[in-house]
């Protein structure tokens, strides 16, 4: 994925964003990232791995959370729109940023977003079946391939995947992190500021 990154935008990560992206690519990761205020970390690692996720597997779903509307609204959503704009294909892929937030990817992965104190909101959420007749081996590409398996990954099953983002997580309630858990994700990346007190489920 960080790879992936500097090829596709022309940026090299810094070496703290390296493991936390690439570590997406192994299927049962969780991937927590503490760093300080204005490091990059929904800019930079959250975008372009939330949409390294969807590109590298086809008919995923990536559900993103934050305590705050206001880190969704402006700081993840332009950072992701600005993101696809550079893409061959950018008028392929669908972004509502308004009072919903929302992409589809052209290879049928969908990303969905809110801010939330309701566990509610963060149920419902599952690893998709592929429709029939469409497998993950299939439809990803040869170099997707070669990198999984460099990660130990040699077979991809028929079901696509869920990726989980809690951002400045250090603020969402337990709550919002035990619906997740009943999502049972392929994968989790929660990032966030240090939290104040040595206590909560991002600590933990």
């Amino acid at each position: 994925p960080s790879t992936y990154a500097t090829l596709t935008w022309g940026q090299v990560p810094y070496a703290w964003q390296v493991n936390p992206m690439n570590a997406l690519a192994i299927d049962g990761n969780r991937v927590a990232v503490s760093t300080c205020n204005a490091s990059g970390k929904t800019s930079w690692l959250t975008a372009r791995g939330c949409l390294w996720f969807m590109d590298a597997f086809p008919k995923s779903v990536v559900v993103t959370t934050s305590a705050s509307a206001r880190q969704v609204q402006q700081q993840l959503y332009p950072n992701l729109r600005a993101c696809i704009g550079e893409f061959p294909n950018a008028k392929d892929w669908k972004i509502r940023d308004n009072n919903q937030f929302y992409i589809k990817a052209p290879n049928g992965s969908s990303m969905f977003s809110f801010a939330t104190n309701d566990a509610g909101r963060a149920e419902g959420y599952h690893i998709p079946d592929l429709p029939q007749g469409v497998h993950k081996g299939k439809d990803i590409s040869p170099e997707w391939k070669e990198y999984l398996a460099s990660c130990g990954i040699d077979e991809l099953d028929d079901q696509g995947r869920l990726l989980v983002v809690i951002d400045e997580a250090k603020s969402v309630e337990e709550d919002i992190f035990h619906a997740f858990e009943r999502c049972r994700a392929s994968n989790w990346l929660v990032v966030s500021t240090p939290p104040l007190d040595p206590t909560g489920p991002f600590y933990e």
